[in-house]
């Protein structure tokens, strides 16, 4: 399927290290001094933009203009882009982003692949971007056998673009869904857990856990 969106079937990938490393020279190129803007916040940046559903063209459109880093972020994301293309490579996001972008635009393949995996089990649900939620509904189809597994007040990942709405919406997402609220705790006393859970219950965004 990777060639229907421009890829070939072999294909290269970047991790984090290759990604900071092309960032870092693209900095270079455009006569920035890396310890003035890190290479890795460039690379958040550009995360938390492809998390949320964007390309390069389209933060360039929304954000391109704001700052003198939002700018530096824009020209450093073009450069990237033309590396990833000439190394015929993906990043992580990438491989959240274009599955997306196929199983949207392309109803064939969605539909074949709707039928290969019929049932989806996803862990830690509360630790998923908007992208990995949309992901999970094209995936899942009309069947919406999906079953996932999270803890509202265990989110951790915000800064990589998780956000709680995907759980904390889900009962209006699937309105037929089935609720288990796991309430014994294997791990902590009674006291550590009930100190925990009146902190906890402060929270305004969140549902109740206990019965």
């Amino acid at each position: 399927y990777v060639c229907v969106i421009g890829m070939p079937r072999h294909f290269c990938f970047f991790d984090r290290d290759d990604s900071e490393r092309t960032i870092k020279q693209a900095l270079k190129e455009l006569g920035i001094d890396p310890k003035e803007i890190p290479p890795r916040a460039i690379l958040a940046r550009i995360s938390k933009a492809k998390s949320d559903g964007m390309n390069a063209a389209a933060f360039a459109e929304k954000y391109g203009r704001e700052s003198f880093r939002a700018r530096t972020t824009r020209e450093v994301w073009r450069r990237y882009e033309e590396t990833l293309k000439a190394e015929k490579a993906l990043d992580f996001d990438d491989l959240i982003s274009l599955p997306v972008k196929l199983l949207s635009e392309h109803d064939e393949v969605r539909a074949i692949v709707q039928e290969r995996f019929q049932y989806i089990h996803i862990d830690e649900y509360q630790d998923t971007n908007r992208l990995q939620g949309e992901l999970a509904t094209l995936l899942a189809g009309s069947r919406k056998n999906l079953f996932v597994v999270g803890d509202i007040d265990q989110t951790i990942y915000t800064w990589r673009g998780a956000t709680i709405d995907n759980l904390l919406e889900f009962e209006s997402a699937y309105p037929d869904a089935k609720t288990i609220v796991l309430e014994h705790n294997y791990r902590s006393s009674k006291n550590i857990v009930d100190a925990a859970n009146q902190i906890i219950e402060k929270n305004t965004n969140r549902k109740e856990k206990r019965s």
